[in-house]
């Protein structure tokens, strides 16, 4: 019996009778009773409890119901008494765009009566075309005359380089060393270096500084008779 009541999902209470004496289903129980009456009394009383918590509900939740309906309602009237007539909505708006409208031209006109203002003045304040271009003209020319100092300055410049040039290169020149008593002498068209590249009777050119004439090599001297010059 001990292990049916504690397996039971039912609650159980024990009331054997017996207040002095426990048993072993006391132990296992849900609840104990000294006595069977006094198990129905708590019964009936746990019974009666629920009830009135559960009627208590029932008035708390049908309070809270009447207190949002009531909000609810008066939210509901309070909005309908702003609701506007569309039409007469409809109406301001078009008051209102008129109103606008008015506005923007007058700015406008304002705004068209300054800038007109502003390019008058601006007008006033230019010069005559023709005193500019005159003005222009007379710059132009002296910008002329100045560029064509410049390039005669620049041509003279280098005129006088490529005249030393010229003078460095006529110093150096062949020809002016043969001016100067030197000869060119061409054997077989190829200049000779020196009388190594000669032997007796070889044909020479000999190149003066005016004129020239052909030779026959009579005899070769291999010594250097340069200082008998100086």
């Amino acid at each position: 019996m001990a292990r049916a009541i504690a397996s039971s999902r039912i609650p159980v209470i024990s009331a054997v009778g017996h207040e002095v004496d426990f048993t072993i289903a006391d132990f296992v129980a849900d609840l104990r009773a000294p006595t069977p009456s006094a198990a129905a009394e708590l019964v009936c009383r746990n019974a009666m409890e629920l009830m009135e918590k559960i009627h208590s509900l029932k008035a708390g939740l049908w309070r809270v119901w009447n207190h949002t309906f009531s909000t609810k309602q008066m939210a509901v009237k309070h909005m309908s008494e702003r609701l506007v007539d569309p039409k007469r909505r409809l109406q301001d708006l078009m008051l209102r765009c008129d109103e606008m409208t008015q506005r923007l031209d007058r700015a406008w006109q304002r705004r068209h009566e300054r800038w007109a203002n502003q390019v008058r003045v601006a007008l006033s304040k230019l010069p005559p075309p023709r005193e500019k271009i005159l003005r222009l003209h007379q710059q132009i020319r002296i910008h002329l005359s100045e560029l064509e100092s410049e390039i005669r300055r620049q041509i003279e410049l280098r005129n006088s380089r490529l005249a030393r040039l010229a003078s460095v290169l006529d110093s150096i020149s062949p020809l002016r060393v043969l001016e100067r008593g030197f000869s060119i002498v061409k054997k077989d068209g190829e200049v000779v270096k020196g009388s190594s590249f000669l032997k007796a009777k070889d044909q020479v050119e000999v190149i003066l500084g005016k004129g020239a004439f052909h030779a026959e090599v009579l005899k070769v001297n291999k010594e250097n008779h340069l200082k008998t010059l100086n």
